[in-house]
């Protein structure tokens, strides 16, 4: 079997031209005439600065946006050719948000809009009452070889804006003072974060998943046969230290709490496929880069469809010097690939006898991207016992 995912697609244009790309990586996606397609999140920019008028906030502002997105043929033509598994992430309603301090009436609006554009079932769906509304959670089971674990980590979560603005916005504030004081790092980090940085990152309190959703996972996960345990997930596990706040590093004991469940069950041959970053990012997981460094599960970061790509990101925010840093961050990690300019799709072929799983992250074309920096290195791993 083989499958296809990517997300981030911004359908906003400027003079009647999307100022990216008429979303060509889909019509890649299509070419493999997979068994599916996961649509991972940011479906739609409801906030994209190219919105006229400015951020959806009402229904009738988040329909627009779908029907928008309807105008793309790469699009519509791969949800007609093939199955859609299709899942939010925070631009289906604004960004960055945290399902417990959201606005009730906007998260409401968005999440309506995406129902009724998106084939997903409505009934079924976990109940918490800590949550912005259902988790979008759910499992999939393609025969004996895969199973899906569709996670929803926005309608629970605690807020990251609280732990930014106590860490002060710093750049790198989970690397070591080892690491920080060292060059090129020392350009960007003083010694060590604001006072009380590290203690609202490690806060035990703070949620990604809620506890319903939560022991749901950890339930599922244990209790599967698959051979390939897949959890699809809109923000990335591995750890790559830059802005950690808004991803799974800036909620460092669940994200501690689950590896650690995995490792301690046994659970195997778990991989991690994410968008979310706007790049090619295929790295191993482990508890901690430095001080438990024994890997747990894999994951493949691919996209965007189309918006802005993270090497333009970086640049942005710290300019072509912090883009040097951040892949000296990279390497630091070791990085199994990496392309931070490329826009991509991520394909999964399983063998035929089921037992290993080759997961790679292709361009526009088709072709299987090829590390940034290491030319002839591709970003393809083959997963199994």
């Amino acid at each position: 079997m083989e499958f296809t995912w990517s997300g981030d697609s911004d359908g906003f244009k400027v003079a009647g031209v999307n100022p990216f790309n008429n979303w060509e990586t889909l019509a890649a996606a299509q070419g493999e005439n997979a068994d599916f397609f996961i649509y991972l999140g940011d479906t739609i920019y409801s906030d994209s600065s190219n919105r006229p008028g400015g951020p959806a906030t009402t229904l009738a502002d988040y329909r627009d946006a779908y029907k928008l997105q309807r105008t793309y043929a790469n699009l519509t033509n791969l949800q007609k050719t093939t199955s859609t598994y299709p899942l939010i992430d925070d631009h289906e309603v604004q960004n960055d948000f945290a399902g417990q301090t959201v606005n009730p009436a906007r998260y409401a609006a968005g999440l309506q809009a995406f129902k009724e554009n998106m084939p997903i079932r409505e009934t079924g769906l976990p109940h918490d009452p800590s949550c912005a509304g259902d988790p979008l959670y759910r499992t999939v089971k393609w025969g004996s070889e895969v199973e899906l674990f569709m996670t929803d980590q926005r309608s629970c979560r605690s807020s990251s804006a609280n732990v930014a603005a106590v860490c002060g916005g710093d750049l790198g504030p989970t690397l070591p003072t080892a690491v920080r004081t060292t060059f090129p790092f020392s350009l960007f980090l003083t010694p060590s974060p604001p006072a009380g940085c590290l203690a609202a990152i490690n806060d035990p309190s703070r949620t990604m998943l809620g506890p319903v959703q939560k022991a749901l996972l950890k339930n599922d996960l244990i209790n599967s046969t698959a051979t390939h345990k897949i959890v699809v997930s809109e923000l990335a596990w591995q750890q790559f230290y830059a802005l950690p706040y808004d991803r799974w590093e800036g909620y460092a004991a669940e994200r501690s709490e689950m590896l650690n469940y995995i490792r301690n069950n046994g659970i195997d041959n778990v991989a991690f496929l994410t968008t979310d970053n706007h790049g090619t990012l295929q790295n191993q997981v482990s508890i901690d880069r430095f001080a438990d460094n024994v890997p747990v599960a894999n994951e493949t970061i691919t996209g965007p469809i189309a918006t802005n790509t993270f090497q333009n990101e970086v640049i942005g925010v710290a300019g072509p010097l912090g883009l040097f840093v951040f892949n000296q961050v990279l390497n630091l990690v070791n990085i199994d690939c990496r392309h931070l300019d490329r826009y991509s799709y991520g394909h999964v072929d399983v063998s035929a006898a089921g037992d290993t799983a080759t997961v790679s992250s292709r361009d526009s074309t088709g072709a299987v991207i090829q590390d940034q920096n290491v030319p002839g290195t591709f970003c393809s791993q083959v997963y199994g016992p």
